[in-house]
């Protein structure tokens, strides 16, 4: 399939590969929130210090849940902040606490399956035995992790058919269908691999690229709001 590359290029490449990818997942995904002095302040740079205030502490009940205290201002209806409780109806509180892993897990199948479809793109346009493998081994990664990101998300936030949030519910399916789809492409990655056919698997990996993209915004969207991209 094309010149080999030395170990050491390829490798390189490679790695290359993944990290472009994971900075397209977060930036499909938004900032990161502060999460520590400033939370609930954007307008306060880093340097910047908030007034003194005389305002009682938060009591600890409200810290069970991290959007608990921090509702958006009245009026704001661009920013969705959940209000179920913690843990969520029917989830069993050790099910309920790895549910908090959702949110960082979700970045790996944004980004391996971004990458599975870049390198494939690749392939198709240099026919270089790395990118073959780069594909098959982003594929296994990225369906795996979204399956995980998915039975993650059902844990944090609680298992229900809909939610009072219309981007919740868009979210939950989203993210579930997607998981699903990574699944697919996984199968008909294997198929290819066996049977040198690729055009399916080739539809099915970028359509499976464009709807993790897509849950991830919506995902993002749950905190900052639809208009967040707004120019």
């Amino acid at each position: 399939m094309g010149h080999r590359a030395p170990e050491a290029t390829r490798v390189a490449r490679l790695a290359s590969l993944i990290a472009l990818a994971l900075a397209l997942s977060f930036l499909a995904q938004g900032p990161m929130p502060n999460a520590h002095a400033h939370e609930g302040r954007p307008d306060l740079g880093p340097k910047d210090t908030p007034p003194e205030s005389s305002a009682p502490a938060t009591p600890l009940a409200e810290l069970d849940h991290p959007t608990r205290g921090h509702e958006p201002p009245e009026g704001d209806a661009t920013v969705v902040t959940p209000t179920h409780p913690y843990p969520p109806e029917g989830v069993p509180r050790p099910l309920a606490w790895l549910g908090r892993f959702h949110p960082p897990t979700v970045n790996f199948p944004i980004a391996m399956l971004t990458a599975a479809a870049l390198s494939e793109l690749l392939l198709m346009r240099t026919g270089r035995e790395l990118f073959f493998h780069a594909t098959r081994f982003s594929v296994w990664v990225g369906s795996v992790a979204a399956l995980a990101a998915a039975t993650l998300g059902w844990f944090f936030a609680g298992f229900r058919l809909a939610d009072e949030e219309w981007l919740m519910t868009t979210h939950r399916w989203l993210g579930t269908s997607a998981s699903a789809w990574a699944l697919l492409v996984l199968f008909l990655c294997e198929r290819a691999v066996r049977t040198a056919e690729r055009k399916t698997f080739r539809l099915a990996l970028f359509s499976g690229a464009a709807l993790v993209t897509t849950t991830g915004f919506f995902g993002g969207a749950l905190l900052y709001g639809l208009d967040h991209y707004a120019w």
